[in-house]
Parts: C-alpha cells; structure tokens; sequence
C-alpha cells in the first residue's frame, strides 16, 4: 500500500518567512488538493508551532481546508526529541500499517543535496527498505539549495 506523507507541516510558516506567503499558500494549496484526492492513507508530521498572525496563514487553511473531509494520521514530532528517533518510530508505526510505498512531500527538500527534513525521512526510509518517491511539486524549498 502506498502512502502520502507530508513532513513538517508547521515549516511551512518558515517556508512563507522564506518565499513569502502567497508563495506558501500555493504550496499549502497543493498539500491541500493533494491530501484530498489521495486514495491511500494520509500521514502529516507536524510540530504544532504556535500560529503567528503573519506567518501561519497558509498553514492554518490546510489544516482547517482537510482535517474534517477526509482521515488523516497526525503525528506530532516534537523537536525537543532526536530527529533520528522519531524517524525510526514513524518508519516502525508505516510498517505496522502495512505501508511500503512512500510519496513525500513537505518542507525541506534540496533537489540533490543531503539535509532538510524531506530529504532525511527520504533517506532513511529507503534504508530500511521502503519504495519512497519524493513529490517536488508539494515541497518547499529554495534557489540556493538546488
């Protein structure tokens, strides 16, 4: 079974600090017509930042856009904890729910860099032998990671 997964949710008010937040409402709008087709199972990793009146704003709509149309599996990382570990429970918490196959999509992603959270789950997914494909149409990123 395939899954979509969108990490770092709460990044997005970074990514809209970053690119500006029109340009994370159309990534926000992507999330959101993504996670609404889907056929498969929905996970978003979120860290439950605090909404900012300036920021959060595309965030906010994705969130209150697609957690009552469809079930979603929200899991809080909380960055007081190790990266890495998380990773490893949510790897475990996929396999328990028969997931194999992976679309990723979120804040960060470097097309052809290490590092950012996308790339990292990415990473170590495909080590403990997940099929992942990482969707650039509902990533945030920038110019000078590329």
């Amino acid at each position: 079974m395939r899954a979509l997964v969108i990490v770092h949710l709460s990044s997005l008010d970074a990514y809209a600090r970053h690119a500006g937040v029109e340009e994370a409402a159309r990534l926000a709008d992507r999330l959101e017509a993504a996670v609404l087709r889907w056929e498969g199972p929905v996970y978003v990793i979120d860290q439950r930042w605090p909404i900012d009146r300036k920021w959060s704003r595309p965030r906010w709509n994705f969130v209150m856009n697609v957690q009552i149309q469809r079930e979603i599996f929200w899991k809080h990382f909380d960055d007081r904890i190790d990266w890495d570990i998380f990773m490893n429970h949510f790897a475990a918490r996929l396999t328990a729910d028969g997931i194999r196959n992976v679309t990723l999509g979120g804040v960060w992603f470097h097309p052809g860099k290490a590092g950012g959270a996308v790339n990292d789950l990415r990473e170590k997914l495909e080590k403990k032998h997940f099929r992942v494909v990482v969707d650039k149409s509902l990533t945030g990123t920038w110019a000078g990671a590329a």
